[in-house]
């Protein structure tokens, strides 16, 4: 089970990235969606340049996704960077880093960046940020950017009036300063916004764009630079449409092109003014050298972490936990580290962030399962039926993960301005939530069964070390957390570690340290050998007298020697099969007196039975004899007499039937009385008697219950002989109670016919009476339920 679970989970990823890759160019409905934005200068070119071959040649790294046989110019707006070595860069405009100072909400003067520094409201940054950070290090450095002095400046207008960096109508209406580029602050005074334009006279940054095609080709400049002021776009020599921009000078601007460096290290100024500025920054290095090292040193941690505890931990499910825990942790380190190498894949670096969530579910489950291990061990089936469904959830999760790009239920994708941007969507909320229970809920088992085995004082520290990192993953999931900013998935396994180490440390996951004493100690008499025979270790008590026997267990390495004392073994043997024969002597015994009870109790039952029947049929024999001897001696009303005789027998031989099924069976079914009332109206028709019988459904009575139902019934139906009646017998069942309704002509038949007083008093039953002027109905009443009877 546990193999197919491990190539399930495997198969499971590797169809989710070759779905992905197989996708990538299609229409889904994720990441690769069929409406990607196209930039505003491709439309302008498509326009200007018809040549197919053109179209055909000309790349942008950027872009590369966009690319298909209807497209083949593609703009460089979003990102930056340096001239590619084997590449051609043809730049068509330039954008300019501006000041824009809303005049409805500030009045002072500002010509300078510095000037910046007495405004004391809000300042929008522009989403165009790693440059608008180059012009402030170019402005501040003079003749080189000086980043130190840029983060410095920054901080100061963060600290005095803070920065406003989402772009939305309503923050930058707030805002009484804004870094922009030149088109931004175009756009926005289209829109209504009372911007004065600022472009500083010092270090004022020109940002490049252009095109990259993979070999020169020839662009008619006539029709491109018509098309491009007709857009709006400025062209190298500065040349723009005055209708959108106004009259800026911008004589003084400086070129990003000559600072390649500066280029190069964008990312660690971005860096450093989310740390520094914005608070946000991260913990540990980040780019370049220091990245590679940082996660090889993980990896290798990770790996001497899980190979040095699978060597000391005794539970073989738990080594083999804390061992794949290990491995995940190596896997995350690797997958960043491949992340980061392939940044500009854009299907690798996709690919390899979702697989950022394979060791954190992994850690969770694993985390959970060495929960239950450890201490006392959950029942076997239990744990099968818990690990199948944490297992099972947990591969479903990743599948949805790793194949976002079909269906967007985890990640929602969309451009927005040409920039690609995520949100995630309430799935994502939930398997947050599935996380957070998959590291605490474990961690609280393990906390409970240490202070259950350690007491309150050795269990401080690993509730202290939880806590911490609970409070921790809490704030770096909500975004509380701006000092430091760990890794979640990192953070998870740490902790799952450091509750690990500790629980070992107090003794709750027995390890194998100091084995060397406790076996040397112990009274096992045994000793470890060599494949030679040498001696390593022994126990205390080992002894190899002649009157023991040598044996000997194959271990790795050599020989488990323990001795077996024969004298001991023969009189223990001795003792064994004494004990068992006295056993089996006892469980005979037992067994025939067992038997002798079981067979005296049925005879005793049935000379009971036996008796009972006698006593009765003896007595209404003894009855039937009586009356025959006074026909005897009165001779007339012999018949009449004879036909009741024969009528009270056939009542007794029903009574006997009846009598028999219950010892038989148990208990009557009603449909067996209705049986016998039916025999006996066959008697009854001879005394003149008519009789119809019905029942709706079948119940079950007692002996007691029918014999009283059929002797009233008898006593009626002998009553009504002499009126030579007829009577309809109607029998209903329902619920616990059966009623017996005795219906005959009341002009014919009168009640004293149908009262009878000389049968028993019952606790269940009872007798009521109806007349009318057509019909007299007299009703037994039999209560069904618990009773003595």
């Amino acid at each position: 089970m546990k193999k197919k679970r491990i190539l399930f989970a495997v198969f499971t990823i590797i169809i989710s990235i070759l779905l992905a890759s197989c996708t990538k160019d299609t229409t889904w409905k994720g990441i690769y969606i069929e409406n990607n934005p196209i930039s505003p200068l491709e439309n302008v070119m498509r326009d200007a340049i018809k040549d197919e071959e053109i179209n055909k040649t000309i790349y942008s790294e950027l872009y590369s996704h966009l690319n298909d046989k209807n497209s083949g110019i593609v703009a460089i707006e979003d990102k930056v960077r340096p001239i590619i070595k084997y590449y051609n860069y043809y730049p068509l405009y330039r954008e300019t880093v501006v000041i824009a100072v809303n005049r409805d909400l500030y009045k002072g003067p500002v010509k300078t960046w510095s000037d910046v520094l007495e405004a004391d409201g809000k300042v929008f940054f522009s989403g165009s940020r790693r440059e608008v950070m180059g012009s402030i290090a170019c402005a501040l450095g003079k003749d080189k950017p000086d980043y130190n002095s840029a983060i410095k400046y920054l901080k100061r207008i963060n600290d005095n009036q803070k920065f406003v960096l989402d772009y939305n109508e309503e923050e930058i209406s707030g805002c009484q300063i804004l870094f922009l580029m030149d088109h931004e602050a175009a756009n926005l005074i289209l829109k209504g916004y009372n911007l004065e334009i600022i472009v500083p006279t010092d270090g004022t940054l020109y940002v490049n764009r252009g095109l990259i095609a993979p070999k020169v080709i020839e662009l008619d400049s006539n029709k491109m630079e018509k098309e491009l002021v007709k857009h709006g776009f400025r062209l190298i020599d500065g040349t723009y449409n005055h209708k959108l921009f106004g009259d800026l000078d911008y004589s003084n601007a400086v070129s990003l092109t000559p600072y390649v460096q500066m280029v190069y290290k964008s990312n660690m100024l971005g860096t450093e003014f989310s740390r520094q500025v914005l608070s946000e920054g991260t913990f540990g290095p980040i780019e370049g050298t220091e990245t590679i090292i940082l996660h090889i040193c993980i990896i290798i941690f990770s790996m001497m972490w899980g190979t040095f505890t699978y060597g000391r931990i005794i539970n073989e499910n738990v080594r083999k936990n804390t061992l794949i825990t290990s491995i995940l942790m190596a896997f995350w380190s690797t997958v960043k580290l491949l992340k980061y190498i392939s940044n500009k894949q854009y299907f690798f670096n996709r690919t390899f962030w979702y697989l950022y969530y394979v060791p954190i579910i992994m850690i969770c489950i694993l985390s959970f399962w060495t929960s239950l291990l450890v201490d006392k061990e959950m029942d076997n089936s239990k744990l099968k039926v818990i690990k199948n469904w944490t297992f099972s959830t947990g591969v479903v999760v990743l599948f949805l993960i790793l194949t976002n790009d079909f269906h967007s239920l985890i990640f929602d994708w969309s451009f927005s301005e040409g920039v690609l941007i995520y949100k995630y969507t309430k799935l994502f909320r939930w398997i947050l939530l599935w996380e957070i229970l998959g590291i605490a809920v474990p961690m609280w088992i393990m906390y409970t069964k240490a202070k259950q085995l350690s007491g309150k004082k050795k269990t401080i520290l690993p509730l202290i070390v939880g806590l911490s990192m609970m409070i921790y993953i809490l704030l770096y999931i909500t975004g509380r957390n701006r000092k430091i900013s760990i890794d979640v998935t990192f953070t998870s396994a740490i902790a799952v570690i450091t509750m690990l180490e500790l629980l070992i440390r107090i003794d709750l996951i027995p390890t194998n340290e100091d084995y060397e004493k406790v076996f040397n100690k112990s009274s096992i008499n045994m000793k470890i050998t060599d494949k030679d025979g040498l001696v390593i270790y022994a126990s205390e008590d080992v002894d190899s007298s002649s009157n023991k026997e040598e044996m000997k267990h194959r271990i790795n390495g050599g020989y488990a020697v323990y001795y077996k004392d024969v004298e001991e073994i023969t009189r223990l043997n001795k003792s064994i099969e004494d004990i068992i024969n006295k056993l089996n002597y006892n469980y005979n015994k037992l067994r025939k007196e067992y038997d002798v009870r079981e067979e005296l109790a049925a005879l005793l039952a049935r000379e009971k039975i036996a008796g009972l029947v006698e006593n009765i049929i003896e007595g209404e024999l003894m009855s039937i004899d009586k009356r025959l001897q006074a026909l005897d001696k009165h001779k007339e009303g012999v018949s009449e007499e004879l036909a009741e005789i024969s009528f009270d027998i056939t009542k007794i031989k029903q009574i006997s039937n009846l009598l028999m099924i219950e010892l038989i069976k148990g208990e009557i079914k009603l449909s067996d009385m209705v049986i016998s009332i039916d025999a006996l109206s066959k008697s009854a028709a001879r005394l003149g008697v008519e009789m119809d019988i019905f029942y709706n459904e079948d119940a079950y009575m007692n002996y007691n219950e029918i014999h009283y139902c059929i002797h009233w019934l008898a006593i009626c139906i002998k009553n009504l002989s002499r009126k030579q009646a007829s009577i309809l017998v109607n029998i209903v069942s329902r619920n616990n109670q059966i009623s017996i309704n005795l219906i005959v002509d009341s002009k014919t038949v009168g009640i004293e016919e149908l009262v009878v007083d000389n049968i028993w008093k019952a606790e269940f039953a009872s007798i009521l009476y109806y007349e009318d002027d057509d019909e007299l109905r007299a009703s037994l009443k039999i209560q069904r339920g618990e009773r003595n009877d």
